[in-house]
């Protein structure tokens, strides 16, 4: 899989309030390619697959606080 043939330089989160119980997040990814596979993942890699991905970790966060038990992909 060319995602293990990168690495994350950087995970980047700002938490902002913005309602009195609620919150606004930015993420902030660095990927960085180790290996000629890794540059094919890094060059494939979409804003729809960030989005994916940050959406299911809303989820599962979301998920953590409500129920304290992991959600599973």
């Amino acid at each position: 899989v060319g995602s293990e043939m990168c690495i994350r330089d950087s995970l980047n989160i700002a938490v902002h309030q913005a309602e009195e119980s609620r919150s606004h997040v930015d993420i902030d990814y660095t990927f960085t390619a180790i290996a000629p596979g890794g540059n094919a993942f890094v060059e494939a890699y979409t804003e729809a697959d960030f989005l994916t991905a940050v959406t299911f970790w809303e989820r599962s966060m979301n998920h953590f606080l409500e129920r304290g038990t992991r959600l599973k992909k």
